[in-house]
């Protein structure tokens, strides 16, 4: 690069240098990724496409330049320095800067690229380098490294007891993908190792495909946006569903639904006009299901199969509950995706050995990150659980990594709670999760219930003491998915 276009690069950025003068803030721990957006101006305010892996802005050269003042120096002193902006060897800029986490008593030096820098506050830069440091002592207590713009997803690498080894850590979301794998480096040398290298030192140890999802079409989002977009079409309905013809029956006893169930439940947003029926939890996901089996096989399910038994617990204690279908959640989402199953491979598969439940244990079973609003029967994650799944609070984690293991699925959740005396696990719920990279490289988790739309935040809130069972459905193609 010659110095004609690193001029103009520094006009570009003059003006954050100008507001960085007037700055000194202290922050809480959750301000660190909240500064990129609120501290400085923006460049540009459009979207920003993320790179793979092995192009992510690496500040391993910057960091040797300046580690004897912001990452050896003592703390006291690092923190009265303002922003800088650097810029290594091959024309890549990075801003430097200070943070101190009064609650924790840590002074996190932050080093970022500019050029993946995202409008967006929920994200960080591709490629941010963060060194946590005692703010007394100054003894170093870990460092953090981005290599994607979502800040729930990260590596951790601590000191370890042996001077000559540091321990790492792979964090999604809530959940530890890897805890703390003893790697043969000393601490202060990661100071100055590039990613990639330390990628290929442990990429017998880690899985880095998660830092590298596919960005493909697949299916996923066009699925959710047909889904989000006839949602308009359907109202709430205590026990509303479509037949195997597509008509709006109730599901106690078969009959059709009338105009005037359907008046009263529009909502003021809504036409009548435009109402096909109504659904509860159960009915929304077989609509769902319906969209891509009615176009091929020219009808839908029948109701009556979709409550056949499945391999669920049939002991002493729940033998005398069978009529009040303590499991109907779950046989419904097993028969649901098993029939659309059947379409894609054309025979009857059964739910039971199809590979249809997801069943997949790919976190440590450790306590999880953060620990806020979490019961102590869910301190720690239990891994999956045969017949209930997953902890709900994990969701996120597991959908981001299903995302990237099986890209091209949906899946349906059945809820369930242990209740009563003595307690019985109730399946009492269901929902549609479809995770998805878009074309830009982010991460979307689009979540349905009952016929609206909700976020996957709010759906944990609700159920964070439950547990949700998931099965898995191949995204149907456009032109075939008519709900």
């Amino acid at each position: 690069m010659n110095m004609g276009s690193l001029n103009i690069k520094f006009k570009r950025y003059i003006f954050i240098l100008f507001f960085s003068l007037l700055v000194f803030s202290v922050y809480s721990d959750d301000e660190i990724k909240e500064s990129y957006g609120s501290e400085f101006l923006k460049a540009d305010d459009g979207l920003i496409p993320l790179v793979p892996l092995d192009r992510v802005p690496d500040s391993a050269l910057v960091r040797r330049d300046i580690a004897r003042d912001w990452l050896l120096d003592s703390p006291g002193t690092i923190a009265l320095k303002h922003l800088q902006i650097e810029i290594d060897s091959q024309g890549n800029l990075f801003k430097v800067r200070s943070v101190y986490l009064k609650e924790k008593n840590l002074l996190a030096v932050v080093v970022s690229p500019v050029d993946t820098e995202f409008s967006n506050l929920e994200k960080v830069p591709q490629g941010t380098w963060i060194l946590y440091r005692n703010y007394e002592t100054g003894d170093p207590d870990c460092i953090k490294i981005y290599p994607r713009e979502n800040p729930e997803l990260y590596l951790s690498i601590r000191p370890s007891s042996s001077k000559n080894k540091s321990l790492i850590s792979i964090c999604l979301f809530n959940a530890y993908v890897r805890k703390d794998i003893s790697i043969g480096i000393p601490f202060e040398n990661l100071y100055y190792l590039p990613l990639l290298k330390l990628k290929d030192i442990t990429k017998d140890m880690l899985p880095w495909d998660i830092f590298n999802p596919p960005i493909f079409y697949n299916g996923v989002e066009a699925a959710s946006d047909t889904v989000r977009d006839r949602l308009k079409t359907l109202v709430y309905m205590e026990d509303g569903a479509f037949d195997e013809f597509g008509k709006p029956v109730h599901l106690m006893d078969g009959r059709p639904q009338s105009e005037d169930d359907i008046v009263k439940a529009i909502r003021p947003d809504q036409r009548l006009k435009d109402i096909r029926g109504g659904v509860n939890c159960s009915g929304f996901a077989k609509w769902i299901v319906d969209g891509m089996i009615r176009p091929i096989a020219g009808q839908g399910i029948f109701i009556k199969s979709l409550k056949t038994e499945t391999d669920v617990p049939d002991t002493y204690f729940t033998k005398p509950y069978k009529d009040k279908e303590l499991h109907f959640g779950l046989e419904w989402i097993r028969n649901l995706a098993a029939a659309a199953l059947s379409l894609n491979v054309k025979r009857t598969i059964k739910p039971i050995g199809s590979g249809i439940d997801v069943a997949i244990e790919p976190f440590a079973l450790v306590p999880p990150i953060r620990q806020k609003n979490v019961k102590q029967d869910f301190a720690s994650f239990k891994g999956y659980e045969k017949n209930a799944g997953y902890q709900t609070p994990y969701l996120q984690a597991l959908l981001y990594y299903l995302a990237i293991s099986e890209p091209g699925h949906f899946y349906l959740g059945a809820v369930s709670r242990e209740k009563g005396n003595p307690p019985l696990r109730q399946y009492h719920h269901i929902a549609a999760f479809f995770p998805y990279f878009d074309v830009f490289g982010n991460f979307h988790i689009d979540v349905y219930e009952s016929g609206e739309e909700t976020s996957i935040e709010e759906f944990i809130n609700l159920n964070s003491d439950a547990f949700t069972a998931l099965v898995r459905i191949r995204a149907p193609q456009p032109g075939v998915f008519n709900p």
